[in-house]
């Protein structure tokens, strides 16, 4: 693609050295492009000689990254852009390597670049086409209060080993995220860049065209070993920006579903139905429909319901219909979820119904090792994690947090699924939790997981000391997009703390039931897991765990390897579902 295409703007501000590594390689691949260099307070006699070397339009800019100027970084660029447009606009930073032409158009209605999992383009190197460019200047979002708000939330605050102390800075592609979001202006990976934030990527065959970070390749010897070895540190710090699972499978089957979740309107739930519909786009899925008719497979995604202590209702409603949907070539596949204990009667209505399933997947060891027994192995039964990790969250429009945010997820399940000594302690710690947290300089919010939650939230509101914000989203994944937004989570509903630790979030746990201890066992991060009643000493060491910035680098770590693990036994699970519906099912 020619040179006219592209405006590469780079800021510059005491990184002069990088800037001239960078703009040697972009002049190489782009002779003509327009390229303009601004500087953000910085020496306007450098920016010059930098100009004049590279043939760039040179801006001595107003010092523009404390959070009180919001988003007007982002519109500086936008109107330097916008004074001679062309079809595109590539941000570039002093760090970024352009070792060839992009040879693939980038998408013409959305933001593109290299793409996390949440929608947010990791900065380094940032297209974004002229339409896009002029809609987001002439919003007016970017001078609003709003984006003040998150200025201040997505700022960089601590120094590390290569940004000195001072006062807090604008994170500038969240804050192009945050203005993205609010307009519904799409994001999209695109295949020619790898930035990552702090990621060395081999390019030895040049699959990318733009790379970013390159500023360890300007260091040798033992200065660039020990400086990866510090970056290496830092990385780990940040696991939740960094972790970027695969893009989810897909199978274009089409065919007539019924999907099964325990309770409609659970948050839990929800995320499993959408995940299903996800994962077949093209898949005609009705929801807890009742007896299979004109479907060809019940998904069952019941999460909980069978065995103690939930009843036999649902086991005997399937233990008597599902011999006819075998006869009938109807298919059953009990997605992962938690199974057990059984009494002796409910056993043997289990044993019925893996007679006649077509694949069970247990969410825990223990969930396998009551149902293993009663297949006989007549029926393929394994275990998989939680399915709905694939699904995205989504952060609100009018959602705007004050400081570092750590969500606090009650569950009344504590309180009635519970030994009395449990349930007595539970609203306390609590309460303790939410006092020492701020004492970290988080600040804490109660988040209704579930509706039923609400009267328990409200009670724990009323007795904090210092006042506390209530926050009740009414969207499965708006839940989940506001935890992954959250420094921490302290919670004891499920799928909250499988919302959080899915997306680099540290979340402490109590528990009622045996799918936590496996969840946890999966991200390698039991100390996250909390018995009650426990000690004043006990609470404070698990809120320092969790809060207190050097202990949670080692668990961090492993909660990264975590996600990636996770994705990849959904992933697997996924595949054997699907050798299942392509045996009944129609090509898209």
């Amino acid at each position: 693609m020619g040179d006219d295409l592209f405006t590469f703007y780079m800021q510059v501000c005491g990184d002069e050295a990088l800037a001239e590594a960078s703009l040697s390689r972009l002049r190489r691949h782009y002779p003509a492009a327009r390229l303009v260099l601004c500087s953000d307070g910085g020496d306007p006699l450098a920016l010059s000689v930098l100009g004049e070397q590279f043939a760039a339009e040179m801006h001595a800019g107003k010092a523009l990254y404390g959070v009180e100027n919001g988003g007007k970084l982002w519109q500086r660029i936008f109107d330097l852009y916008l004074k001679k447009p062309t079809a595109f606009l590539v941000k570039i930073d002093p760090d970024t390597r352009i070792d060839r032409t992009f040879t693939q158009m980038p998408p013409s209605d959305s933001v593109s670049g290299s793409r996390l999992a949440s929608g947010f383009i990791q900065g380094g190197c940032i297209i974004i086409p002229e339409r896009v460019a002029q809609r987001l200047s002439a919003s007016g979002i970017l001078y609003g209060d709003p984006m003040k708000h998150w200025a201040s939330y997505f700022s960089v605050t601590k120094p590390t080993w290569f940004t000195p102390p001072g006062p807090p800075r604008i994170h500038t592609d969240w804050l192009l995220h945050r203005a993205c979001q609010t307009l519904g202006i799409p994001t999209k990976a695109h295949p020619e860049i790898a930035s990552e934030w702090m990621e060395l990527r081999d390019n030895t065959h040049q699959a990318y065209a733009a790379l970013h970070p390159d500023k360890f390749l300007h260091h040798s010897g033992a200065l660039r070993s020990l400086l990866l070895r510090q970056h290496q540190a830092v990385c780990t710090i940040l696991a939740k920006a960094i972790a970027k699972p695969a893009t989810p499978l897909v199978c274009n089957a089409t065919f007539n579903a019924d999907i099964f979740v325990g309770y409609t309107g659970n948050t839990g739930d929800a995320l499993m139905y959408r995940a299903v519909e996800q994962h077949f786009p093209h898949a005609r899925c009705t929801y807890n429909a009742g007896p299979v008719q004109d479907s060809d497979i019940l998904f069952d995604a019941s999460g909980n319901f069978f065995g103690a202590p939930w009843g036999q209702k649902r086991l005997h409603m399937l233990a008597e219909a599902m011999p006819g949907w075998r006869q009938q070539n109807k298919r059953v596949i009990f997605l992962p979820q938690s199974f057990g204990p059984f009494s002796p009667e409910e056993e043997i209505l289990m044993e019925r119904i893996l007679q006649h399933a077509d694949r069970v997947y247990a969410r825990e060891e223990s969930s396998l090792e009551h149902l293993y027994p009663l297949s006989r192995g007549h029926t393929p039964v394994r275990v998989a994690p939680d399915f709905s990790i694939d699904v995205p969250g989504m952060l609100p429009a009018e959602w705007y947090p004050q400081g570092r945010p750590i969500a606090i997820v009650p569950n009344m399940r504590m309180l009635d699924q519970t030994l009395p000594a449990i349930a007595e302690s539970y609203v306390p710690f609590l309460l303790e939790v939410i006092r020492a947290s701020r004492d970290y300089g988080l600040t804490p919010f109660l988040l209704v997981h579930e509706e039923r939650d609400e009267p328990l939230c409200r009670a724990i509101q009323e007795r904090c000391h210092s006042p506390i914000a209530l926050v009740q989203p009414k969207d499965a994944q708006v839940t989940k997009g506001i935890i992954g937004a959250c420094e921490a989570l302290v919670g004891s509903r499920y799928h909250a703390l499988i919302n959080a630790l899915s997306q680099g979030v540290p979340a402490l746990a109590t528990r009622w039931h045996h799918k936590y201890d496996a969840l946890y066992s999966l991200y390698a991060c039991p100390e996250y897991l909390i018995d009650l009643p426990s000690s004043p000493e006990q609470i404070a060491e698990a809120v320092d765990l969790l809060c207190a910035e050097a202990r949670r680098l080692p668990l961090l770590t492993r909660i990264h390897h975590g996600i990636q693990k996770h994705h990849q036994e959904v992933g697997n699970m996924w595949r054997e579902v699907d050798a299942v519906v392509a045996e009944i099912s129609t090509p898209a």
